[in-house]
């Protein structure tokens, strides 16, 4: 008698378990739909607040699923000012500057935006990450020269 009631409460622990990570995993799946909403770092306070910044494109990562979205970089959003962010997975630990944009030739070159006084002495930007347009939707990743967790050949469409 002792052995079935406690094989019903390990049974019991373990479906609530199950019930609790399968919770989980289902709310982490459908945050990364959700509409991404810029970060910034105020200086003055010293804490990260969400501003939602308008004008942007955004490409994601196509056939994006949660293992994808945990170690790949997922979207890329163009701002109309010139900034671009870049979507760094979970696993990276990599913090990267502010970064813009130009189009050339049809190729998507991504700069690092570093002191304009630098710039301006030495001429170059520091060249962060390449892609090329493949028609007006989809980007494909071709190099970088940081680790941004992107695969050589990937594609992101813009939704």
């Amino acid at each position: 008698m002792l052995r079935t009631k406690k094989s019903k409460r390990v049974l019991l622990i373990a479906v609530i378990v199950l019930a609790v990570v399968l919770a989980a995993r289902v709310t982490m799946y459908k945050t990364i739909y959700k509409p991404y909403v810029e970060m910034e770092y105020r200086e003055n306070h010293g804490v990260m607040e969400s501003v939602p910044k308008e004008g942007g494109r955004t490409f994601y990562l196509t056939n994006l699923t949660l293992k994808k979205y945990m170690e790949r970089m997922w979207h890329v959003t163009l701002y109309d000012d010139g900034t671009v962010r870049l979507g760094t997975p979970s696993i990276s630990s990599a913090i990267l500057p502010s970064c813009t944009y130009s189009i050339e030739e049809g190729k998507l070159l991504i700069y690092a935006d570093y002191d304009p006084i630098i710039i301006e002495k030495t001429g170059e930007k520091t060249l962060v990450a390449e892609f090329k347009f493949a028609g007006e939707k989809t980007l494909v990743f071709q190099s970088s020269t940081v680790a941004l967790f992107a695969d050589e050949g990937a594609w992101y469409v813009l939704r």
